[in-house]
């Protein structure tokens, strides 16, 4: 089966994605667009970089669902190896030893009020649970067997601190929060959304 793509003119696709954008604003309390990556994902992008951004062929680079970022081949280097340019990072152009961070964790998610400045360890404060076999769902909570309770623990600053034990596994995860906004801030992954 061939797939007929049709190059419409930027004038005429405003035109027909005016209604789009006003539906969008109405439903999400947001404008996007959508470009279309392989793996069968697409990322959104905001409409006034659409163009600009969509004249380049973008795939879906990572490990898996969870780490799946728009990206495009810069160059082959000489020994093989190709060099991405990621989506957020064009979008941002951070400077040289900043990352940029999705605030509400969704990698595919590129507008820019989704995309902030950040340094490695606040990158990593905002990152999802990993999933590893762990006795709790819950962000820096875990069984101490021992003592037949949940145990909550925090890193930050390189330093691992024990936040107690508990009898509930939900109030471990509470706790957990409570230091996260403490010593993460703005960049504090919650177990509960406030």
């Amino acid at each position: 089966m061939t797939i007929i793509q049709i190059k419409v003119p930027n004038w005429l696709d405003l035109i027909f994605v005016t209604p789009l954008l006003a539906f969008r604003l109405l439903r999400f309390g947001y404008t996007f667009r959508k470009i279309n990556l392989s793996e069968n994902c697409f990322t959104i992008v905001d409409p006034d970089i659409y163009y600009a951004i969509g004249r380049y062929k973008w795939s879906a680079c990572g490990r898996d669902d969870d780490s799946l970022y728009a990206a495009r081949i810069l160059r082959k280097t000489e020994f093989g190896r190709i060099k991405y340019m990621y989506l957020h990072r064009e979008i941002m152009n951070p400077p040289k030893g900043l990352l940029v961070d999705h605030r509400n964790g969704d990698s595919l998610d590129n507008r820019r009020a989704n995309l902030r400045l950040a340094t490695h360890s606040q990158n990593i404060h905002n990152r999802r649970k990993i999933k590893t076999k762990t006795a709790s769902i819950y962000i820096g909570v875990f069984l101490d067997k021992r003592m037949d309770k949940w145990g909550a623990k925090i890193r930050f600053q390189n330093k691992r601190i024990y936040l107690g034990s508990f009898k509930s596994e939900i109030d471990a995860a509470k706790a957990y929060d409570a230091a996260a906004k403490k010593h993460h801030g703005e960049f504090a992954r919650l177990n509960f959304t406030p």
